[in-house]
């Protein structure tokens, strides 16, 4: 953050404007580097002022100017009006903080997502849970990089404070705490289309948990691809950022209007073909089949991989190239060979929701940021219950002029 302190004295024969502490960046691992202006004396002629000062940088290295400007304007002086002066002092600033900040934008992709999924779930009552527990009791989702035994116990455990919220709801008439719909006022207000019974309590925790983890990751995962590969392609995110600039901002964007982006969605369509979340699906057969040439019996777990899939050169056109293009023409044989949200009958529900989330991301954040990587060396990913990165990727923020 920085700030910035004008102070302006007048004389009769001059003015002179100070800024002092225009901003400091204190970095741990080197002395903080403070960022000041110097004093600017202008000189009254005839009703103009013209205005100079100067940026210098101190601290891990010697004092330097680096940045020079000088600005003249009627009535400069006799009205105060330095609003210039400010603005560019302001925009300097802004441009060299980003030059020296990271984000992680691993953990930042994590919670996000998180925080959205857990209040469509919960609304307001989000709130009351953290209450309750001193915290944000879901933490453990993104501050725990390992899906081991230690995990599942402690996410285990959480389903009692979800059946403490469901119980709540019912006893209250089963409605929203809050003035917008949730999923646990949906769910428990719904009802088998044949015979109209509703849900329990614990079919209902289980569909909450199911939702927080399927929910959560899978978008997280593809947002935390998303950014690494546009931050690889520079081509890719020149032809992002046009599009997002010729639609007018919006604060609200519907699904509607986000899906009229029609490159930002065929980007996120190539980062969910050569990093599908859900790396591998598993079915098992109900009667004996030959799949391939090779005899299958029944009741036998049988394993597709998407991200092999994907990457079959007897599909796709360079497969192991980041190319949004390719998505430009619609193909049946790709319902076949393009599964991020599998297929069938159990083809994933949450898959507009998941590209609802991705498009209004980058609508929000691309269109005012790019995003650079801090460390150029090749990325590892595991394949475990999702397609990860196995390092938090580290990116440099800069806003866009």
């Amino acid at each position: 953050t920085f700030g910035l302190v004008v102070q302006r004295n007048t004389t009769d024969a001059d003015t002179t404007f100070l800024a002092k502490s225009l901003f400091t960046i204190q970095d741990n691992d080197a002395p903080p580097t403070t960022y000041s202006m110097t004093p600017a004396t202008t000189s009254v002629s005839e009703g103009v002022g013209t205005v100079t000062f100067t940026i210098t940088r101190s601290g891990g290295t010697p004092a330097e100017t680096i940045f020079a400007s000088t600005t003249t304007g009627e009535g400069f002086a006799n009205s105060g009006d330095f609003t210039a002066l400010a603005d560019q002092a302001i925009a300097f600033a802004a441009g060299e903080v980003s030059k020296t900040v990271t984000v992680n934008i691993t953990n930042d992709m994590s919670e996000m997502t998180l925080e959205i999924i857990l209040r469509m779930i919960f609304g307001t009552d989000l709130d009351a849970m953290a209450a309750e527990t001193g915290d944000n009791p879901f933490a453990c989702l993104t501050e725990e990089s390992e899906r081991d035994i230690r995990f599942a116990y402690r996410f285990r455990k959480l389903t009692a404070l979800i059946s403490r919220c469901v119980a709540r709801r019912r006893a209250n008439g089963c409605e929203p705490t809050g003035t917008d719909p949730d999923y646990v006022s949906m769910l428990l207000q719904a009802r088998d289309k044949d015979s109209g019974d509703g849900m329990s309590d614990r079919e209902i925790v289980d569909e909450i948990t199911t939702l927080i983890i399927a929910g959560h990751e899978t978008t997280a995962s593809m947002l935390n691809w998303t950014w690494f590969l546009l931050a690889n392609h520079p081509e890719v995110e020149a032809k992002l950022h046009a599009e997002l600039a010729a639609m007018p901002d919006e604060t609200e964007p519907t699904l509607q209007q986000m899906e009229t982006l029609h490159y930002a969605h065929n980007v996120l369509r190539e980062a969910l073909r050569l990093y599908p979340p859900v790396w591998v699906i598993s079915r098992r057969t109900i009667e004996a089949d030959v799949l391939g040439g090779y005899e299958v019996p029944p009741n036998t777990d049988v394993f597709i991989s998407p991200f092999f899939v994907h990457r079959h050169p007897q599909y796709w056109d360079d497969a192991e190239a980041f190319k949004p293009e390719r998505f430009d023409i619609e193909s049946e044989h790709r319902k076949l060979v393009y599964l991020p949200f599998s297929a069938g009958a159990h083809h994933c529900i949450g898959e507009t929701l998941s590209i609802y989330e991705g498009l209004l991301h980058l609508f929000k954040a691309a269109r005012h940021y790019r995003l650079h990587r801090v460390d150029q060396s090749p990325v590892s990913f595991e394949a475990l219950i999702n397609l990860r990165t196995q390092q938090s990727i580290f990116m440099r923020l800069e806003p866009r002029v």
